[in-house]
């Protein structure tokens, strides 16, 4: 969750400064990401079933990682696109991440998705520093190239995540 809040979160957070250099309105690419994100979700169901929770995660991994760098390669137009990728990834992090909770670990309850949210905060307010920093000291295309290690890691997470739940699934079928 920590990892997948700062990728959402921490970079929409500092759209605005990290593609003022790339796109003449930064503030329309948030409004784009967001408006893909709100339909996605609207819409996630059959996709969320087909995927099964740690796919979707894997995948939204995948998405997030190329978006990122794309936004570092693009210009413009071309911007949109890149955005379009990122934010196809990032609209599956937060309910697929607490819909996974609430599957596999109900025991948890409350408690638990309480605690995935706030680790999720956590994350994002030592990811904004970090990011601010690296936007002082280097340049918005770096911050985001940088912030790219995160889905990357969250990819290889996630295929262990994958291969867990499929040797889960297999153990706990009747023989």
């Amino acid at each position: 969750m920590l990892l997948t809040a700062a990728s959402e979160l921490g970079t929409t957070q500092r759209i605005e400064s990290l593609l003022k250099s790339s796109v003449d309105v930064p503030l329309l690419v948030l409004a784009f990401i967001n408006g893909i994100m709100a339909l996605g979700r609207a819409f996630a169901g059959p996709v969320v079933h087909k995927l099964k929770p740690a796919g979707m995660l894997l995948y939204s991994a995948i998405f997030t990682f190329a978006g990122l760098w794309l936004l570092t390669v693009t210009s413009g137009s071309m911007t949109f696109m890149a955005a379009a990728v990122f934010a196809v990834g990032v609209t599956f992090f937060w309910p697929t991440m607490l819909g996974f909770v609430a599957e596999y670990l109900p025991q948890t309850g409350a408690l638990g998705l309480s605690i995935m949210g706030g680790a999720g905060m956590l994350s994002v307010s030592i990811v904004l520093p970090i990011m601010g920093y690296l936007m002082d000291s280097a340049s918005p295309s770096e911050a985001l190239r940088t912030m790219s290690a995160l889905p990357a890691i969250l990819i290889v997470a996630f295929i262990g995540l994958n291969i867990y739940m499929k040797n889960r699934k297999t153990e706990n079928s009747p023989e």
